[in-house]
């Protein structure tokens, strides 16, 4: 238990003494009820909100830790076909994604002993709850039965012991997808539009996501290749909360758009110039808004967008990147207020980045070797402390079409800081 107890505090896990499902961070290691099994909710949604910010790990807001048959590749959730499956239990709260290529009816039961407390939830990927199972008569079961569009979603089951019971406990979960489910899904869009808060799944405007965050996990749950992310005016910022290692993280087979009203039916109908889709990284919501104005920017994101090992498919299109400011210690990390690229060639076209901050490229941190394409961006406004007030390239880059107006640093190159022969900088 000590083993789990003190990475727990390394990745911001803290005691969670009041929590009702302790374990593990207890202070003292008593455990709260003598059980030194798990993390409990309090500590674990510290722990996965760190993971989600790191992008050498592989986030979700819901990473199962179970497998189910015969559909064993769980994170990526390939598409069901017509069958049965049988899903593993291996510990007190599990999640279990999975895809439906057409408009398909389901059936979800959780069968379990009298010595335990069930909760059973259709969820669409951004975890609010669509449907709940109704229990049986004799209170051993619990199903979900609906017909669902097409789409990608999440099981939730959190199981309770119940004290004094006695004896081992019993649960099966299980899964029969019916008619109308596919093999393979062809090439998906996904919806982004904010406004009052509701249970939408993304797959059209009226059923949007109210945050690109859970567009963006829906992408990586899902099987289709060539995903779009269409997304309407408004403001995004990586989380709700104050935590600054929180981003947006950009992945192959991903191209997100901005400048939507929410009524477009082709990608030729947007216009980004009268519908701005803004990317921020000012979580309190207190920056000043002035151009070379910083202050109050020490509670921002550290970066706003983040790409790691990703190709020329993950595309970002039709944003304006502001907010950012790497002032981690980190030496590694404290570059690309707006955008940071440690890995990879990542595609952004009409893109503006502006009033970012940083130690190195107020913007954008480049560092990979291959080419990544710049393409009718505009950067204005940004700082970089040390160096770069615009883009530290310590990789290759090209840039077409691109403005620099205003970027600044007390050291060298205030627009473009290049470290590497093999930059191509085209007007």
């Amino acid at each position: 238990a000590l083993t789990a107890h003190e990475p727990g505090h390394n990745w911001h896990g803290a005691h969670c003494t009041a929590d009702p499902d302790c374990g593990i961070m207890c202070s003292g290691l008593g455990g709260c009820s003598g059980d030194l099994i798990h993390f409990g909710a309090t500590p674990k949604a510290a722990i996965t909100a760190f993971r989600n910010s790191r992008t050498c790990l592989p986030g979700s807001q819901h990473v199962p830790d179970d497998s189910y048959e015969p559909n064993d590749d769980l994170y990526s959730a390939r598409p069901l076909t017509v069958g049965e499956y049988d899903l593993q239990i291996q510990s007190n709260e599990d999640y279990f994604s999975f895809t439906l290529c057409q408009p398909t009816s389901v059936t979800i039961r959780a069968l379990y002993a009298f010595n335990m407390f069930i909760n059973l939830h259709l969820r669409n990927p951004a975890g609010c709850v669509l449907y709940s199972g109704s229990a049986s008569s004799l209170n051993s079961s619990k199903t979900i039965t609906q017909s669902l569009p097409a789409g990608s979603y999440v099981i939730s089951l959190e199981r309770t012991d119940i004290g004094g019971q006695g004896g081992a406990y019993r649960l099966q979960l299980n899964l029969t997808v019916g008619d109308g489910s596919g093999s393979g899904c062809g090439p998906r869009i996904w919806y982004v539009k904010p406004g009052p808060f509701s249970c939408g799944i993304g797959t059209s405007w009226g059923q949007a996501f109210k945050n690109l965050q859970d567009a963006l996990f829906a992408t990586r749950i899902s099987a289709s290749p060539a995903q779009q992310i269409w997304t309407a005016a408004g403001t995004y910022k990586p989380t709700a909360g104050a935590n600054r290692d929180f981003s947006f993280f950009l992945g192959n087979e991903t191209s997100v758009f901005g400048g939507f009203a929410g009524t477009e039916t082709s990608l030729g109908e947007r216009n980004p110039a009268a519908n701005v889709s803004v990317l921020s990284g000012d979580l309190a919501g207190n920056d000043p808004g002035a151009p070379g104005n910083f202050a109050n920017y020490d509670d921002n994101s550290y970066h706003v967008v983040t790409s790691s090992a990703a190709n020329q498919t993950a595309v970002l299109d039709g944003f304006t990147i502001r907010g950012g400011n790497a002032n981690d210690p980190n030496p590694s990390v404290n570059k690309g207020g707006g955008l940071f690229v440690p890995t990879g060639h990542p595609t952004m076209r009409n893109c503006r980045f502006e009033k970012n901050r940083a130690t190195r490229g107020g913007a954008v941190y480049h560092g990979a070797t291959q080419v990544s394409l710049y393409e009718n961006c505009v950067f204005s406004d940004n700082l970089g402390d040390n160096d770069s007030g615009a883009i530290r390239n310590d990789g290759s880059i090209r840039l077409v079409g691109c403005d620099f107006i205003g970027n600044t640093t007390a050291g060298g190159a205030g627009g473009f800081h290049n470290t590497n022969a093999g930059a191509s900088l085209l007007a």
